[in-house]
């Protein structure tokens, strides 16, 4: 008898995200935000998107802050084998860090992009504790949904995740 050891990939995602925010004062801000993805199982080469706009802190003080965000933006939509489109888009959400204990910190976050073609949604929730010193432990779960996939493609795709963190 022959064995072989036969690797199938089921994923490969690499995400990018970076949000800057400028201050108007305490509790308002002007935002301006770029994701791009690369996720050859979604159906699509790639995804990326720009948006500007006003966020505002519903919630800041110690240990506790919940903000909102809202603006107009523009994303392009590459299919693997097909052509690539671009759109304008609304980018609107939120984001929730809760310092729960002097060693455990609650994050959540949802942001969607909604086009007249499509909307791409991302939620993701997380639990960082301190173990010992500057190790620390995070559980996640992100799940990522696009209204309108190519043929054979599932529109929500998750990733639950145990990371152990050490701070520098």
């Amino acid at each position: 008898m022959n064995f072989r050891k036969v690797a199938v990939a089921k994923a490969e995602r690499y995400y990018v995200e970076e949000k800057s925010d400028y201050n108007i004062d305490d509790m308002q801000y002007l935002f301006g935000r770029g994701t791009y993805t690369d996720d050859r199982f979604s159906g699509f080469e790639y995804q990326a998107s720009v948006a500007a706009g006003y966020g505002r802190y519903l919630v800041r003080r110690e240990g506790l802050n919940l903000q909102a965000f809202g603006g107009p933006g523009y994303r392009e939509n590459s299919v693997i084998g097909g052509d690539s489109e671009g759109e304008a888009i609304f980018a609107i959400g939120e984001s929730l860090a809760w310092q729960i204990s002097p060693n455990a910190a609650l994050t959540q976050s949802l942001n969607s992009d909604i086009g007249e073609e499509l909307a791409v949604s991302r939620f993701e929730l997380g639990l960082e504790t301190n173990i010992i010193g500057d190790i620390t432990t995070k559980i996640a779960f992100q799940a990522r949904h696009t209204s309108e996939v190519p043929v054979g493609t599932k529109k929500t795709d998750t990733i639950t995740s145990v990371s152990l963190v050490y701070a520098f």
